[in-house]
């Protein structure tokens, strides 16, 4: 009898104990980081200054360092009031993070006393007080905005507004 309850005992340490043996498991660690959202924060507007009507089409380009210059066409810069000013934005955040900026590609201004006359503004450009769009250990960083505006043939005196977005993101 002894001979047969070994074989049936090796055969259910066989059907039992196998799984144990060849089972594992390990654990690992479950983590999460939040950070503070990015903000941005309009500082003071974009304006081109005051300038002549042109009697061809011209175009103005303002600098991301506020300078301004006629590209094309026969417009004066005047330095009469209001001047030129760039664009620019207060972004705060996660310090030390890096961030884009994306600008729209152009935007219509119209003459602002119920005219239908518009100028467009293109060729937006920016740039970072950083250097390279990363918030300072604080959370800081400001962006200048600049762009051409371009005038058509028939434009009229007055005063043209509109007003365009600038957005960023974390990286």
């Amino acid at each position: 009898m002894n001979n047969l309850f070994k074989p049936c005992l090796g055969f259910a340490f066989l059907l039992f104990g196998i799984g144990g043996v060849n089972a594992q498991s390990a654990s690992a660690d479950a983590s999460a980081v939040l950070v503070t959202g990015i903000q941005i924060t309009k500082q003071t507007d974009l304006h081109f200054g005051t300038m002549t009507v042109p009697s061809n089409a011209s175009a103005v380009v303002l600098s991301t360092a506020n300078a301004r210059s006629v590209s094309t066409g026969d417009i004066t810069l005047l330095a009469n009031a209001p001047t030129s000013s760039v664009a620019t934005f207060a972004i705060s955040g996660n310090g030390s993070q890096a961030y884009s900026v994306t600008l729209p590609n152009s935007v219509n201004i119209t003459e602002s006393a119920g005219g239908s006359n518009t100028m467009e503004i293109t060729n937006f450009t920016e740039v970072s007080a950083s250097g390279n769009h990363t918030l300072s250990v604080l959370g800081a960083d400001v962006v200048t905005v600049g762009g051409t505006l371009v005038t058509g043939t028939d434009e009229i005196s007055g005063t043209y507004a509109g007003t365009f977005n600038v957005t960023v993101a974390y990286n």
